[in-house]
């Protein structure tokens, strides 16, 4: 065989069918990345949260107990919740103005 030959039947271009499974292969990839993405986009702030206060309110719990830890975080809770029915209760934030 020539080298002619196999240069030209190694650029031929891919069959129709190929191509095509190819392209639904990367659009069904992409779908499922996109799928994935806006599921995990609205959980990644506490994941966050957590991954980086565990372990200061681990080690205050082996420092101080559990229990006033744990009183003194829903206390925060509940001063938080006061803080955004008072915000909504007056019209909004500083930065809606």
């Amino acid at each position: 065989m020539s080298p002619e030959l196999r240069t030209d039947a190694a650029n031929a271009d891919p069959p129709i069918g190929k191509r095509r499974a190819a392209l639904a292969f990367i659009f069904i990839t992409l779908v499922l990345d996109m799928l994935a993405l806006g599921m995990i986009v609205p959980v990644l702030p506490k994941l966050v949260e957590g991954l980086v206060f565990s372990p200061i309110l681990g080690a205050l719990s082996d420092r101080y107990g559990r229990r006033p830890v744990v009183l003194l975080s829903n206390f925060g809770l509940g001063l938080d919740y006061i803080v955004m029915a008072i915000v909504r209760v007056s019209g909004g934030c500083w930065w809606d103005v």
